[in-house]
């Protein structure tokens, strides 16, 4: 340690304070990782979306364009759906099994 302790108190103070800031700096970093991974996921799908929609244009015009982003905002529509009624249920899952141990 850096801080040289009178006594024991002190001692463990000094070394939880240390634990902490390597906590909080570990944190950080991962958090910055997270930042990062969700900024590429994002852009992937910017990437996907553009090169669908080009392909569909490419084939017959932007008619197709326009089907192509129905089709897609469609098939996003259900997804998000489908998750939020998954979560729903595993909610009440929780729920119920909270109840059973009160």
């Amino acid at each position: 340690m850096a801080i040289k302790a009178i006594n024991q108190d002190q001692a463990y103070t000094v070394a939880v304070y240390d634990r902490c800031l390597f906590f909080l700096s570990s944190l950080i970093r991962l958090t910055g990782l997270l930042v990062g991974l969700l900024a590429f996921i994002f852009g992937g799908l910017l990437l996907a979306f553009f090169l669908y929609f080009r392909t569909a244009f490419k084939v017959s015009g932007w008619k197709n364009v326009k089907q192509s982003a129905w089709i897609a905002l469609g098939a996003l529509t259900l997804f998000f759906i489908e998750r939020i009624l998954q979560n729903l249920a595993i909610d009440s899952l929780k729920k119920s099994i909270g109840d059973l141990f009160k």
